[in-house]
C-alpha cells in the first residue's frame, strides 16, 4: 500500500513540474512500465511440455517509477498470455536511469551483466560497460486516455507495451546488481 502511494505521489509530482510535452510521456509510462521490441519472430520450443510455449530473442525495456531504467537482451518466453525472460539461455542486462526531457525519454545506462554469451574471446563485452545515453520517442499515441496503440522508438527499433511481462521480475534483476555495487 505504501509503495503504491509513493508511486502515485511521484507521478503526480513529475506531472505537476513537467513541461506540457512531457505529460503524455508521464501518462504512458505510468500505465506501461514494461515494453518489448516489436516484430519478434516467435519459435516453438523443442520438447516443451506445453505446445503453446514459444520464444523469441529481443529487447525488453523497464521504466521504474523512481527513475531506474533497465534494458534486457534475452530470450522471451511466451505461454498463452504469460511472458517472461528465459534466464537459463543467458543474455545481457543494462542498468541505469531515465528522465523526461521535452517530448523524449532520456536514458543513461551501462552493461552490468553478460551471461552465457557464446562469442570469441575478443568479442566478449566489457562488464561493466561504458555509460551510454540515448533518447526514446513516443509514436501512435491516440489520446491521453487511450494509450493502447502507443509505441516507443529507440535507435530505430519500435517497442510496444508488454503488460504480460511482470514488472517485479525485471525490478528484481536490477536490484541484484544494485546490491552488488553497494547502492
Amino acid at each position: 500500500m505504501y509503495r503504491q502511494a509513493f508511486i502515485v505521489s511521484t507521478i503526480v509530482a513529475i506531472i505537476s513540474t513537467s513541461a506540457p510535452g512531457t505529460n503524455k510521456l508521464v501518462s504512458v509510462l505510468a500505465k506501461h512500465r514494461v515494453w518489448m521490441q516489436k516484430g519478434l519472430t516467435w519459435e516453438h520450443i523443442e520438447a516443451a511440455p506445453d505446445p503453446q510455449e514459444t520464444y523469441a530473442h529481443g529487447l525488453v525495456l523497464y521504466f521504474a517509477a523512481d527513475g531506474k531504467f533497465g534494458m534486457f537482451s534475452y530470450n522471451v518466453v511466451r505461454n498463452g498470455k504469460r511472458m517472461g525472460l528465459d534466464e537459463g539461455d543467458g543474455g545481457r542486462i543494462f542498468s541505469g536511469s531515465w528522465t523526461l526531457e521535452n517530448d523524449a525519454i532520456k536514458i543513461s545506462y551501462r552493461l552490468v551483466d553478460a551471461y552465457k554469451l557464446i562469442l570469441p574471446e575478443e568479442q566478449q563485452p566489457q562488464v561493466p560497460g561504458p555509460v551510454e545515453e540515448r533518447a526514446i520517442s513516443i509514436i501512435h499515441l491516440k489520446s491521453m486516455k487511450d494509450t493502447s496503440a502507443a509505441e516507443l522508438v529507440l535507435d530505430r527499433q519500435t517497442f510496444q507495451a508488454a503488460p504480460a511481462i511482470r514488472e517485479s521480475s525485471l525490478r528484481d534483476f536490477l536490484q541484484v546488481y544494485d546490491r552488488q555495487k553497494g547502492k
